[in-house]
């Protein structure tokens, strides 16, 4: 390998809404027996990579009442007329207060039993494209009291919130890529890859709780979000990859990046303790101040 120096700087952000999250509803019909009730679900919190309102296509949705006949445990989907459940929701009456959360994990089928208490998930290690990406976005609604007379006619507004961490790798390529002739028009690195984050947890539907499972390693291929090249007027090129982490603590060295540039292996590892979030972005700043002259590996 030959010589290379990585320098890191590391900030903490929230999540940043890019653009509005149109809400959409569940109208049932009016009942002898209760009061219909309307579910407005959106996704709060929304960012370039992550879900948004309209990538979600169905929630898991719990409502609690004193009086059980108006409890429900329902799967929610998105359909041409908006929201369906397979039942009506239904307000006991007008004056009544109800407990409501919700949960999204794509390709998990919740059920009442794991509302009631907890379960056990995995982030995927394969987040290289869109698609990966959402399939690693929990969303959570924990839960909360709702008075009939405190809503608009029944209607219920349930915003997700972003349950684990966000990680944006920008990789900063110093003039010396440019001087060498490297990612004048297209990105030169290859392979980039996360380790040493635990990717299994424990999830806890009703406060929206998560527990990292440390121990549980796996690579993690983030997504290539952009890449800026570097010019006269600036030579360093700007390489932005994203991905979804489940919140954890690592101590010194204990966080991995490697990847390649035409040929020669980089490694970099975290100088300082680093803590990821849930809801936040945690962004790892890598200058990269060395190039390969050959392709060769020293």
């Amino acid at each position: 390998m030959r010589p290379y120096s990585l320098s890191i700087v590391t900030t903490m952000t929230l999540f940043v809404m890019l653009s509005s999250c149109a809400k959409e509803d569940i109208a049932v019909s009016p009942s002898d027996s209760g009061l219909p009730m309307t579910i407005l679900p959106s996704v709060e919190n929304v960012t370039r990579a992550s879900m948004n309102s309209t990538d979600l296509q169905e929630l898991y949705l719990q409502v609690s009442c004193a009086d059980e006949r108006y409890s429900y445990f329902e799967k929610l989907s998105r359909t041409d007329g908006g929201w369906s459940a397979e039942k009506p929701l239904l307000w006991k009456n007008d004056t009544v207060t109800v407990t409501c959360c919700a949960a999204f994990y794509k390709g998990h089928e919740f059920t009442a039993q794991e509302f009631a208490g907890d379960v056990d998930l995995t982030v995927p290690s394969d987040q290289s494209t869109q698609a990966g990406l959402n399939s690693a976005d929990l969303l959570v609604f924990k839960a909360s009291d709702v008075k009939y007379g405190d809503t608009s006619n029944g209607q219920i507004p349930v915003s997700l919130s972003h349950g684990l961490a966000k990680v944006n790798l920008i990789l900063s390529l110093g003039e010396e890529f440019y001087e060498n002739g490297y990612g004048l028009t297209g990105n030169p690195v290859t392979g980039l890859t996360i380790t040493g984050a635990s990717s299994e947890f424990c999830f806890q539907p009703l406060t929206g709780y998560v527990d990292v499972y440390y121990g549980t390693e796996a690579d993690i291929t983030p997504m290539e979000v952009s890449y800026t090249p570097a010019d006269d007027d600036d030579m360093t090129a700007v390489a932005v990859y994203e991905a979804i982490i489940v919140p954890q603590y690592f101590s010194k060295k204990e966080l991995t990046v490697t990847f390649s540039v035409d040929g020669s292996n980089y490694v970099w590892k975290n100088n300082s303790a680093i803590t990821f979030t849930a809801g936040e972005t945690c962004n790892l700043v890598l200058n990269v101040n060395a190039v390969p002259t050959d392709g060769s590996d020293e």
